[in-house]
Parts: C-alpha cells; sequence; structure tokens
C-alpha cells in the first residue's frame, strides 16, 4: 500500500495482490514505524456502510468503506475510488488508486518500486 499525504488529502495506492486481499479478507494494514511509535492505516470493507468513514486516533488512520461500492469499483475499469469527509470549516479529500502500472508497458518490471529495498540502498551509497 502506497500512501500520500498532503494538507487536508489522503491517496492510497493498492497493487493488484494488495486490491485482491483486501477483497477476499475485507481489511488491509500497513504501517510505518517511527524509534517512538507507528503510524498505522487500516482500510475495512463492512457490508453495513452505504458511504465511507474516517476516523483517526492514537497512529492509526482508519477508513471503512461500503463494501458493495468498493467492490463494484475493483471489478470497474475505473482507477480511481474517491470521496470527500467534511471537517471543521474544510474537506479531507480522500483517493484509493489501482496502482497497475504494467499493463501497457512492455518495458516495465512488475516488481519496479520506488520504495524498494534496493533502491534505498543504492541512493544511500
Amino acid at each position: 500500500m502506497k500512501i500520500r499525504l498532503r494538507d487536508d488529502s489522503f491517496r492510497c495506492r493498492l497493487g493488484r495482490q494488495e486490491l485482491a486481499a483486501l477483497v477476499a479478507t475485507r481489511s488491509a494494514q500497513s504501517r510505518t514505524r517511527f524509534p517512538d511509535g507507528e503510524l498505522r492505516f487500516d482500510l475495512h470493507l463492512d457490508a453495513t456502510l452505504t458511504t465511507p468513514a474516517v476516523s483517526c486516533s492514537a497512529g492509526v488512520v482508519d477508513l471503512r468503506l461500503p463494501a458493495a461500492a468498493f467492490q463494484a469499483w475493483v471489478q470497474a475499469n475505473v482507477a480511481s475510488y474517491g470521496f470527500t469527509v467534511a471537517l471543521a470549516g474544510a474537506a479531507l479529500e480522500v483517493l484509493i488508486e489501482k496502482d497497475f502500472p504494467c499493463d501497457t508497458r512492455a518495458d516495465c518490471a512488475a516488481t519496479d518500486d520506488a520504495f524498494s529495498r534496493e533502491r534505498l540502498a543504492l541512493q544511500d551509497e
């Protein structure tokens, strides 16, 4: 799961396997550990919801998504699933995207990842 935060926006990109696992298990998690804690992102599919819900507490961002609508999006030929959540005097923009980079380019390696440990090791040298 790739996460991007910018001001009042949240973007989450899911690869094919991550998306399939989310649909199969109805949940997915990503975490980044720090010396004094961790930041975790949880996605849950909930059959009882008709609209998405977002919360953040104690370092955990919890996205609860309506299962039927989300699964319909997974099957559709649409790249992103987005919604807006009202904030006090503002709005939080949430975008979940299919991260399928190699559908049409022959020169793209399926495992290519800007954050792979191998790439980070090369940058540190």
